[in-house]
């Protein structure tokens, strides 16, 4: 019986070794890369797609004509880009980069949604 004992010792140790090795590397910080030259920074990322999403919400309530919402749409982007200072082949290639990392573009659609929600309170507050 105590060999029996042994061997399942001997067989669950390692076992039991790996499993706790996993589940220490699963629940740490994700090692965050740099971001490469020429990508647009996350922060940056987050206030461009709120106006493009606030834009895009807005045009479709208030264009019925699809050229004219595609022109208006394309006019109104450009002087976002002008604003932030990107052209829009920088803002696609960073979308581009940023849509490849699941995490990355997850936490920028949060604070994306949570910039919208805001200026919706404080347009709700203002309408009182």
């Amino acid at each position: 019986m105590d060999v029996s004992i042994k061997v399942l010792r001997v067989k669950i140790i390692p076992i039991v070794v790996c499993a706790t090795l996993c589940f220490i590397s699963a629940c740490s910080e994700p090692k965050q890369e740099p971001i490469p030259v020429g990508i647009i920074a996350q922060d940056t990322m987050v206030q461009m797609l709120t106006e493009i999403h606030l834009l895009e919400s807005s045009l479709s309530v208030r264009i019925a004509d699809e050229s004219s919402l595609k022109n208006t749409r394309n006019a109104i982007k450009s002087k976002i880009y002008l604003n932030f200072g990107v052209s829009k082949e920088q803002f696609y290639k960073s979308y581009k980069y940023y849509a490849e990392k699941p995490v990355l573009i997850d936490s920028i659609y949060i604070n994306v949604i949570s910039e919208i929600s805001k200026r919706q309170v404080e347009q709700t507050k203002k309408q009182d």
